[in-house]
């Protein structure tokens, strides 16, 4: 059996001790020097030295830890006493006190692999959202049928019309996605009410978490227009109508959408998207950094200078060559992407388009 000498172990610091040592480590082993005058390039190479030294001392020290701490090697153990063992009745009596040993070992543990297991599978329910990216979340009463759109948003579970201490963990998902991801917001009205909730509490949910949306681009669709329009709506409840209506005189765009026959489905998305856009832009031309970058930048457009007109210039080499044509036009390139998505739809390109495959060309 294996021996240890615990007096050898290394010893636990605390937290405070351990993050002391090892920036004070990481003070003494790196340059501490740095100046504005230095290139950017150099700059971050200073930092990001610090970053993997100061990684690299604690991933060390958390090694060497587990390392001292004493292992139980119950296979070699036994796999050492089978080696001397003189009879049949002996090799399986060794075998059934190892077997039985590791599995005492796992019995008793059952609460950590429990808790591991607890926590695999939250984390398996959690979306997979980048928080950088230009997101579009899609929010509404239940049953309002966005779910056939087409372009990659965070589809967020239906809301009822409830305060937010009764609502349960799903629809708690929508609030968390409305109140803590920057994106642009458009929240889905059933023109049609065949999701079984009626216009105004749809606008009642809407009130709800209107607060929500502060400070972030909204968009209203309302859908099924293509058995419900607006006009069909105020012809038939205007008092229906007129809670859209204060919508629109709130400077929010409303939109018609069917995402059965895709009407407005693209007015949607371009509306929410050049809101989410603008808002970016602004916010960066906010940021102070920005005015010291702008005083560099110079956008030249060339003028017309007169009504002459000027033919390409080709090269003679090029128009010696036996494949070149010229129409007198200017052509639009095609591309291989091209081809493929009217063809064979995206991400098939077909690599034998030019092949030599004539019978002349095999005589030859």
């Amino acid at each position: 059996m294996a021996t240890y000498n615990f007096k050898k172990m290394t010893t636990v610091p605390t937290a405070e001790e351990f993050i002391d040592f090892t920036l004070s480590k990481t003070q003494r082993k790196t340059p501490t020097v740095v100046h504005k005058q230095f290139k950017i390039s150099r700059i971050r190479k200073f930092y990001m030295r610090k970053v993997k030294f100061t990684q690299q001392n604690f991933r060390d020290r958390i090694n060497q830890i587990l390392t001292d701490f004493p292992k139980l090697e119950v296979s070699s153990d036994y796999v050492k006493l089978l080696k001397y063992a003189d009879s049949l009745y002996r090799c399986k009596q060794l075998k059934r006190a190892s077997l039985g040993r590791m599995a005492t070992i796992i019995k008793k543990q059952v609460s950590p692999l429990r808790f591991l297991e607890d926590v695999r599978q939250h984390m398996s329910r959690l979306p997979n959202i980048n928080p950088t990216a230009r997101t579009l979340i899609l929010c509404g009463c239940p049953n309002a049928d966005y779910e056939y759109l087409r372009w990659q948003v965070i589809d967020t579970p239906g809301l009822l019309d409830r305060p937010f201490d009764e609502m349960n963990t799903i629809e708690l998902q929508t609030i968390n996605a409305l109140a803590h991801i920057k994106a642009a917001i458009i929240f889905i009205v059933d023109l049609s009410e065949q999701c079984n909730t009626p216009i105004d509490k749809q606008m009642q949910i809407y009130e709800s978490i209107k607060p929500l949306f502060e400070n972030k681009p909204l968009v209203v669709a309302c859908n099924k227009a293509d058995l419900v329009s607006l006009d069909d709506l105020e012809k038939q409840d205007p008092e229906k109508r007129e809670l859209i209506t204060a919508i629109q005189k709130e400077g929010i765009p409303v939109i018609e959408t069917s995402t059965k026959t895709q009407m407005g489905i693209m007015d949607v998305r371009k509306e929410a998207c050049d809101r989410l856009l603008a808002q970016r832009v602004d916010m960066k031309l906010r940021a102070k950094k920005t005015e010291s970058i702008l005083n560099r930048i110079h956008v030249a457009e060339p003028m017309i200078r007169d009504d002459n007109h000027r033919t390409p210039f080709i090269p003679g080499s090029r128009m010696m060559t036996s494949d070149y044509t010229w129409s007198g036009e200017y052509q639009v390139a095609i591309s291989n992407l091209d081809i493929a998505e009217d063809d064979h739809g995206g991400g098939r390109i077909l690599t034998r388009r030019n092949f030599l495959t004539s019978y002349a060309f095999r005589e030859k």
